[in-house]
């Protein structure tokens, strides 16, 4: 079932900031206490900012893997790694304390929009040191909106990893001989993960000091 929700606040402007991929030129060090999480998030749909949020069990820390941006003041759209391929998105490639994880829930950023899913998933990885493990790809289809804003989508997640460790050897030159485990299984599709989606759109008011 599709659900909108409208929220009047009075607030200040907050954000925060996704986990970021690691630098070009980087390195896995079998003398870390971190490993490598390999991935992908795509997307049919306008520019907004695509993201899956994950936690480390059992309360260790919190975080999202994100393609794009939420707020957009310029019109710069800049390029994702799958461009080449006629394909909207990023590779997710970002560096995490040793552990337990899982992937619990999605998200459209779409201005004033947010748009989550509806039902519970878990999608459970383990970061060893000095490893990496591939997660899998999250594309994302837009399935209304309202203008420029996403009010509506869908969230599929794929087994794409020779395509996704194609890109990130062309783009990650030092880790094209790395061996990277997959958490997830080959050729395993879930359409619609999490189910329907659920829309808010907060409208903000700016307060004084």
């Amino acid at each position: 079932m599709y659900r909108l929700t409208l929220i009047f606040l009075s607030v200040f402007f907050v954000s925060s900031c996704a986990t970021k991929n690691v630098s070009k030129d980087f390195s896995l060090s079998p003398q870390t206490d971190k490993g490598l999480v390999v991935g992908s998030i795509t997307y049919s749909g306008s520019y907004s900012g695509y993201s899956v949020t994950y936690h480390q069990a059992p309360n260790g820390i919190s975080g999202r893997f994100q393609s794009g941006q939420t707020n957009v003041i310029v019109p710069y759209f800049p390029a994702g790694e799958f461009e080449a391929m006629g394909i909207k998105g990023n590779l997710i490639a970002a560096e995490l304390p040793a552990g337990d994880y899982e992937i619990n829930s999605w998200n459209v950023g779409s201005g004033a929009a947010a748009v989550r899913p509806t039902l519970p998933f878990s999608i459970k990885f383990h970061v060893t040191p000095g490893k990496a493990v591939y997660v899998g790809n999250f594309h994302f289809t837009q399935l209304s909106s309202m203008g420029l804003t996403i009010t509506g989508a869908k969230v599929d997640y794929r087994d794409m990893r020779t395509r996704d460790i194609e890109v990130l050897s062309s783009n990650y030159p030092s880790l094209s001989t790395v061996p990277i485990e997959s958490s997830i299984d080959a050729g395993k599709e879930v359409a619609e993960l999490g189910g329907k989606y659920h829309t808010t759109i907060t409208i903000t008011v700016p307060v004084g000091h």
